[in-house]
């Protein structure tokens, strides 16, 4: 195999299985790798929702769909 010498990076988000399993990949090839942190943002708080604000109304509505 060809001998690459490129960074690898590896981004996720702390805590998530997804990454730990890739962590614990890399770690096992002993693999040098860069970790980058990504940030998200919060999706709940975005004004245009296909529910109702109110919870009544949010129950009832999968039942009118």
């Amino acid at each position: 195999m060809a001998s690459n010498h490129e960074e690898v990076k590896l981004f996720g988000i702390v805590g998530s299985p997804f990454v730990t399993r890739v962590e614990i990949a890399l770690n096992l090839k002993v693999v040098e790798y860069k970790f980058v942190e990504e940030k998200w943002k919060d999706f709940s708080d975005t004004p245009n929702s296909i529910l109702p604000s109110d919870p009544y109304k949010r129950a009832l509505a999968p039942f009118w769909a």
